[in-house]
């Protein structure tokens, strides 16, 4: 946000932005006693966004938990986590956590009434894994809020989930990984040959075990032919807000360098050089994406 500004205090940090005039003078509203300047700039963040929506100014115990989780949603989820995370929070938040917290602030939320959440709301009626993934979407949250300055500490501290124990049937199949054999393999490679458009991506996956948005994902700046390795440090995913394929951060989050074998380095090195001549010869004809 262009108009929230931090600055040194002292030897902490604030923010700062500036209001409309009223009755021709200048109103600049701030605030400091933050460790970093991350911190200052994300209270300034929420701070802007009551101003915007309110017109005016109200203490963090006039926020409601459900208009919070907006702010954070906007602020802090859209900018950093994936579009299927942010799909599934959305659920948890419209299904499970409104009907249950729509007429609290969130200064009012205390370890017992999480406890109590969890306990007689959760346990009962979702699985395990709605449970835990709403218990990480309220730690993020309420962490988020702590860094904004609107709670002292976060209320799940403390909080135990007593899961409901698995019906003895299964109602999922195990996932079972098996080696497929060699001439299945070519099989799969005379189907979708070199020169196609999945060759190279199906190539990374049998040789190097990358994922599909990573395999998708690579890059001639991520290939070092001198050394014989690759980086991988990126994928390729679906934004259903922008509806277009957008690079983000690996599922990870951590970069891996990859050892490539002579055979790959050939088929990429033969893949390089058709580009080259593609090039030169469309000339400015030729369709560049980045």
């Amino acid at each position: 946000m262009e108009h929230i500004g931090t600055r040194k205090h002292g030897t902490t940090w604030e923010y700062y932005f500036e209001c409309p005039k009223q009755n021709g003078k200048r109103i600049r509203i701030f605030k400091s006693g933050y460790l970093t300047q991350s911190q200052a700039l994300e209270a300034g963040k929420v701070k802007y966004y009551e101003y915007q929506k309110a017109g005016k100014l109200f203490k963090p115990s006039k926020i409601a938990l459900i208009e919070f989780l907006n702010i954070w949603m906007e602020n802090d989820c859209k900018k950093n986590l994936a579009a299927d995370t942010i799909k599934s929070y959305t659920n948890i938040i419209n299904k499970i956590i409104k009907p249950k917290f729509r007429k609290f602030k969130i200064k009012s939320i205390t370890p017992s009434i999480i406890q109590d959440f969890f306990d007689n709301c959760l346990k009962d009626k979702y699985p395990k894994t709605t449970a835990t993934k709403t218990r990480l979407l309220l730690n993020r949250a309420f962490n988020y809020a702590i860094t904004s300055n609107l709670i002292i500490s976060n209320p799940l501290n403390g909080v135990k989930i007593d899961y409901i124990k698995p019906a003895k049937h299964t109602t999922r199949i195990k996932k079972v990984h098996t080696e497929l054999p060699q001439w299945l393999i070519e099989k799969i490679f005379e189907r979708f040959p070199e020169g196609s458009s999945t060759y190279l991506p199906m190539m990374f996956a049998y040789k190097l075990g990358t994922r599909p948005g990573e395999s998708f994902a690579i890059i001639w700046e991520d290939i070092d032919f001198c050394n014989k390795t690759i980086i991988i440090k990126r994928q390729i995913i679906w934004d259903e807000q922008t509806k277009t394929w957008t690079f983000r951060r690996p599922k990870t989050k951590y970069k891996r360098c990859l050892k490539l074998d002579d055979e790959l380095i050939e088929i990429l090195t033969r893949a390089r050089n058709k580009q080259i001549l593609s090039e030169e010869y469309y000339d400015k004809h030729y369709t560049y994406h980045s």
